[in-house]
């Protein structure tokens, strides 16, 4: 399974993730992001950098998924792969940002998310409830996102979290 322009991607806590696989669904509007005319105009992509584009919308949700004030200190960042068919994008600032209406157990492309021994713990402390805009300019969290990338799992692999 590959991602695509075709996929936008939805940060989650642990608690989120587990609700998911319990209920499966999340009821919305889900914050996502995906690839916007802005996010294409900060970026500076062209048609030709559609995979360099969508990289950028998932690492904003990863950056996004530091922010949630819910998740435990030492939380692993989670992200969701989706179809984008249903996102409505909403970004005026360049980070790819949207909702999509709610997300299904069942759209799940693929779950993205940090090695259970990453310390994501002062990236988290630093932007916990900040904006993305925030988020992205702090220099903890930019360490963290250089540094690891989050691993790529089957939606079936992760019921065990």
């Amino acid at each position: 399974m590959s991602t695509s322009e075709r996929s936008v991607f939805v940060p989650v806590s642990l608690a989120g993730l587990r609700s998911l696989q319990a209920d499966g669904i999340l009821a919305g509007p889900v914050p996502a992001y995906g690839i916007t005319r802005a996010l294409l105009d900060w970026g500076e992509f062209g048609p030709e950098d559609v995979e360099d584009a969508t990289f950028a919308a998932q690492t904003f949700a990863e950056v996004h998924a530091l922010t949630d004030p819910t998740a435990g200190p030492d939380e692993r960042r989670i992200v969701l792969a989706l179809p984008a068919d249903d996102f409505a994008a909403d970004d005026v600032d360049g980070f790819g940002v949207g909702t999509v209406p709610q997300v299904r157990r069942a759209d799940v492309l693929a779950v993205f998310a940090d090695e259970p021994d990453t310390d994501v713990r002062a990236a988290r402390e630093a932007v916990r409830g900040a904006g993305i805009e925030a988020a992205w300019a702090d220099e903890t969290v930019a360490a963290l996102v250089d540094e690891h990338e989050l691993g790529w799992h089957e939606p079936g692999e992760v019921a065990e979290w």
